[in-house]
């Protein structure tokens, strides 16, 4: 019979504490709770809207930059080939600085995954899924597709 995620998480961490080898820069993250996850993503859900528009030049030069990237690479020249910049994403910072975001939440497995991902595209669409109700609704179900 196959283990659900939680017997499989506690079958790992058993087996790792019997074992000795897990040390402090290897140590498995604690697993959080699923409310955890889902308060959390709702939070980066609302910082991904302002995110996106602060996000937009950054990502606009790095589009530029990987197009210099490509020809040079495609030119025999991966030396020339420039970084990417790291997008500011000025909302999620501030609120991890706040508290309001929790970086220690993270979601592990396939149902945390999904909880994590339809809540943000949930919360995002229905931010800016348009005017009245029911077109907010429809892009808080688009939004978390």
């Amino acid at each position: 019979m196959p283990l659900s995620e939680d017997e499989e998480f506690e079958l790992l961490s058993l087996e790792r504490e019997k074992s000795g080898k897990q040390s402090a820069k290897t140590e498995a993250p604690k697993k959080s709770s699923d409310s955890a996850i889902f308060g959390n993503a709702i939070a980066k859900g609302v910082a991904s809207v302002p995110d996106m528009i602060g996000n937009a030049p950054t990502n606009v030069y790095n589009l530029g930059k990987a197009a210099v990237g490509t020809v040079a690479g495609l030119a025999g020249r991966p030396d020339l080939m420039p970084e990417l910049s790291q997008n500011p994403d000025f909302a999620r910072k501030a609120g991890e600085a706040t508290g309001v975001i929790n970086p220690n939440v993270v979601p592990q497995g396939t149902k945390q995954n999904l909880i994590d991902t339809l809540t943000q595209g949930g919360v995002g669409g229905l931010m800016t899924g348009g005017s009245g109700l029911a077109k907010r609704l429809v892009g808080a179900v688009y939004g978390s597709l």
